[in-house]
């Protein structure tokens, strides 16, 4: 991928690398390299999307076979993990 920004909006686009989308690249957008692209991300996280980052990670853990055993079983300790960090994490957003 090709990053550029807009200046103006401080708005980060990427194209394709192949070069079939440099007719949208406008002449107000200013090409990004690695270096500049990673300091801009790392200035403009958002906490939030790290909570749910982290709240989608948990729930891919259960799947409908892991759920099914647990369920089989008298030891429903992993639901009860995965379900308490899903609440505490909820409750920071």
């Amino acid at each position: 991928m090709k990053y550029y920004i807009d200046r103006r909006t401080n708005q980060v686009f990427a194209f394709e690398a192949d070069g079939s989308q440099d007719a949208c690249i406008g002449p107000d957008l200013e090409a990004l390299d690695e270096r500049e692209l990673a300091a801009f991300q790392a200035a403009n996280v958002d906490p939030k999307i790290e909570i749910i980052r982290k709240i989608a990670e948990l729930e891919s853990q259960v799947t409908p076979r892991r759920l099914r055993e647990t369920l089989l079983t008298d030891d429903k300790s992993f639901i009860k993990v995965i379900d308490d960090n899903i609440v505490e994490l909820r409750l920071q957003l």
